[in-house]
């Protein structure tokens, strides 16, 4: 096949693949390229998408940063590695990131995943045994650690948060 056809079946699936949503460029290249087209016409439709403003990876880097900040709740360190993962370079990564921790800190992040947690459940006056207690926490925590948040910071989030809850049962 002749090379200006072989460019027109990719870019007809680089637009395929972006309609369906959105890619870095490393991923649309990687997925080009397995599609069996030459070097020289993964570049040429690479090039092609970026002219017309498909494939932005600062752009795309900001959209998913916001979707698993927001949507998945993830920490900071979770959304750079997935971006890395993506083909994202550094310097996007670390915009992108400092974006939306302006919109929603990580310990923002925290407190909603822990209200869509469900509490320890106490039945009126009995007392609920420590070790229950230590073990939710404990899963939080290792949950938490999972999303890429630092340790430091989810336990603060706990502290402060089981300390409103003993405050706001005595009335202070």
């Amino acid at each position: 096949m002749d090379e200006e056809g072989e460019f027109i079946r990719a870019k007809d699936k680089a637009f395929r693949l972006l309609g369906i949503r959105a890619h870095s460029e490393m991923e649309l290249r990687r997925k080009l390229k397995s599609g069996k087209f030459s070097s020289t016409v993964v570049e040429m439709a690479i090039e092609r998408c970026r002219e017309l403003g498909y494939i932005d990876d600062a752009q795309f880097a900001r959209a998913r940063a916001r979707a698993l900040a927001s949507g998945k709740q993830s920490g900071n360190r979770r959304i750079a590695f997935d971006l890395k993962e993506r083909g994202v370079s550094g310097d996007i990564v670390d915009a992108a990131i400092a974006e939306v921790d302006e919109e929603i800190a990580e310990e923002k992040r925290i407190r909603l995943f822990l209200e869509k947690q469900r509490p320890v459940k106490t039945t009126g006056e009995k007392a609920v045994d420590p070790s229950v207690i230590f073990k939710e926490k404990a899963r939080l925590i290792r949950s938490l650690t999972g999303r890429g948040f630092p340790l430091d910071i989810i336990m603060d989030t706990i502290n402060t948060r089981e300390e409103g809850e003993f405050h706001g049962n005595d009335g202070e």
